[in-house]
């Protein structure tokens, strides 16, 4: 028998970081789109926290919008302004 989702678990379910492999593309409610670098860590000397990743831009919006140049998100901007991920 299938496990059918009740419409609070659905609303309430949340990203983690599993759920953002280097690679991936992510599209936000703004229409931006941005590829992820690197998940928890950027480099080697400069660790990001274990709830963050490192993305960027990717689509002419993305880039117009903000300097060319990665950035470190954490779950929480995640959460609320993730539309879709686009894993390749």
């Amino acid at each position: 028998m299938k496990h059918i989702k009740l419409f609070e678990e659905f609303v309430n379910e949340s990203y983690k970081i599993n759920d953002f492999p280097e690679g991936s593309l992510i599209t936000f409610k703004d229409k931006e789109v941005w590829r992820v670098v690197k998940a928890g860590m950027r480099r080697s000397n400069d660790r990001v926290g274990s709830d963050e990743i490192t993305i960027k831009p990717y689509n002419d919006l993305a880039k117009d919008k903000n300097v060319s140049m990665v950035i470190d998100v954490n779950l929480d901007f995640l959460n609320a302004n993730v539309k879709k991920i686009k894993q390749l």
